[in-house]
């Protein structure tokens, strides 16, 4: 799988499968949207291409909406966060954030507003999705299982390789982020 028209097409699935997530819990009728319940399982196998298919992580940071896939990735991090039973769950999501944070696009794309509103309790902030990712891992050392100590190095991990491409940050994100290193 090589050509820009089937990696947009793998990448676009994954998008409208992963936010299915949230968008049926986000509904103005109850039920009126299926719950995916394989969610686990495409984030595997999305971790997989990214790291056996070299040329689908530098199309969807050149050529796709990254940001796309980031607001489901955050929102099932925030959801698992306490399930001792979703650690792999929070451990896979990890694992993606700090793949593509690596990559130089991939913090530059993270400055795009975030317009969304998620369905869980989530501080209302106005900032971008750098500024997501900053108030999740926030939530996840603060308030996440014991479990996800040995995480902590990633998610500040995160944070560093995103910092360099950081344009404007919020004050939620700002208050977060200093709250961690008190």
């Amino acid at each position: 799988i090589d050509s820009g028209r089937e990696l947009s097409f793998i990448f676009k699935g994954f998008v409208k499968l992963l936010r299915n997530v949230y968008e049926s819990q986000n509904t103005y009728l109850p039920n009126s949207k299926a719950k995916l319940e394989c969610f686990q399982e495409l984030l595997v196998l999305f971790w997989k291409l990214l790291e056996e298919n070299p040329l689908f992580t530098t199309h969807i940071l050149t050529q796709c909406d990254v940001n796309e896939i980031i607001v489901p990735i955050c929102y099932l991090m925030y959801q698992s966060r306490r399930d001792p039973a979703r650690i792999g769950l929070v451990h896979i999501c990890t694992f993606v954030l700090l793949k593509l944070s690596g990559q130089r696009s991939f913090g530059v794309n993270l400055n795009k507003p975030f317009l969304k509103r998620l369905p869980c309790d989530l501080p209302l902030f106005s900032g971008s999705h750098a500024d997501l990712i900053a108030i999740t891992l926030h939530k996840l050392i603060v308030n996440g299982a014991y479990k996800l100590v040995p995480l902590y190095s990633c998610f500040i991990t995160v944070i560093c390789n995103i910092s360099p491409y950081w344009r404007r940050m919020s004050l939620v994100a700002a208050v977060k982020l200093v709250n961690l290193f008190e």
